[in-house]
């Protein structure tokens, strides 16, 4: 995902998809559960969410392109929803966040394009990348020269950061780098062209996804690649569209993206890799359309946010559920602008951001919970 939020720990699915061959559409129904679940969060924000993750308390946190977060003070490009009202985060950012991702110490990490980092004591010059520690935000090993579009942590709390970018650190990179809590790591030489999403297969691989068609180490990749911790490899070929997000579900990963060659006559834009073979599913149907963000829940149900109007042959305007037979709609979806980012709660509530305005008919200044019945 261009935009992306945080890296999901697997295993912890039980859920299996039955897989098909190349190119093949599953035999799907589906269903749509009633406007009436759509809520607003504390008057929304004042300019749209790029990313959405919940905290180690469970609240959730915002970021973005806003200035003002239910109208709190401090609450520039990120903000922490408490179930009452908005709260500042230090005193903000100065610039744009795209990405965020939680270590099992419950250390937030920020990503995006910004320079300063306010906290209550004074002002901390950054470079695109920082670390809210519950108390300050800290820089995060110099950061990197360029904008970070994804951000992911493996079990062992090494944080994987991609983007379009040429030095961490200081050091040579290519779009993809890794901090271990010391120093950087080049991933092999990383990609020839920007990193749009970043996430974990079932085995742990960390799986990269964008707009590079070969790793700089000579691996043919188109879009989608594989990092063991040594190597880069490719799945079987990637996808015709860039890759704005990843998840994995037991041994299927799960793509998302944007058309590029929008004269092509396959319009849709998910896959699913079994780990031999893609499946393509029916998302998108049109020029334009794109899905920018994915979640999967504990049944290992896969969640599609985007700019696109049906799936599976029904209307769903923005986000979708897919279970591996069922495509679901939930209460006439977003007003038709971009959905950015999708979070569930531990109850499977639904929370998403993006450039809406409107969620299931009612006012939503750019960001939503759905209320599952």
């Amino acid at each position: 995902m261009r935009i992306f939020t945080y890296a999901l720990i697997l295993g912890v699915l039980i859920y299996t998809f039955g897989c098909g061959g190349v190119s093949t559409v599953s035999t799907t129904t589906s269903t749509t559960l009633p406007a009436s679940g759509w809520q607003t969060i504390g008057g929304g924000m004042d300019a749209p969410v790029y990313a959405l993750i919940f905290d180690a308390s469970g609240a959730l946190v915002s970021a973005g392109s806003f200035n003002s977060a239910g109208g709190i003070t401090d609450t520039s490009h990120i903000a922490r929803w408490n179930g009452t009202r908005w709260e500042a985060i230090g005193k903000g950012l100065n610039g744009v966040v795209n990405a965020l991702a939680r270590d099992s110490s419950g250390n937030i990490y920020a990503g995006g394009s910004f320079t300063v980092a306010h906290n209550s004591g004074g002002d901390l010059a950054v470079a695109n990348l920082v670390r809210w520690n519950g108390s300050i935000w800290q820089d995060v090993g110099g950061g990197v020269n360029g904008e970070i579009y994804a951000l992911a942590i493996d079990p062992s709390n090494n944080l994987y950061v991609g983007g379009s970018f040429t030095s961490a650190g200081g050091n040579i990179v290519s779009n993809v780098a890794e901090w271990d809590g010391l120093a950087w790591r080049n991933l092999a030489g990383g990609t020839d062209s920007p990193v749009h999403s970043l996430s974990f297969d079932s085995s742990g691989k960390l799986i990269a996804g964008g707009a590079f068609l070969n790793t700089t180490s000579g691996v043919n990749a188109n879009r989608l690649a594989s990092w063991n911790g040594a190597a880069w490899s490719d799945l079987t070929g990637g996808r015709d569209y860039y890759i704005n997000a990843i998840v994995a579900v037991t041994a299927n990963i799960f793509v998302g993206g944007g058309l590029i060659d929008s004269t092509s006559a396959d319009k849709r834009i998910v896959g699913r890799y079994d780990g031999s073979a893609w499946e393509q599913l029916p998302v998108g149907t049109s020029a334009g359309e794109l899905v920018e963000d994915m979640a999967v829940d504990s049944l290992g149900t896969v969640y599609v946010a985007g700019k696109f109007t049906t799936a599976g042959g029904v209307t769903v305007n923005g986000l979708t559920s897919y279970d591996g037979a069922t495509w679901e709609a939930f209460g006439g979806g977003l007003d038709g602008n971009l959905v950015r980012a999708v979070v569930l709660d531990s109850s499977g509530n639904i929370y998403v951001g993006g450039d809406f305005t409107k969620a299931g008919g009612i006012g939503a200044s750019y960001i939503a919970k759905y209320l599952k019945p």
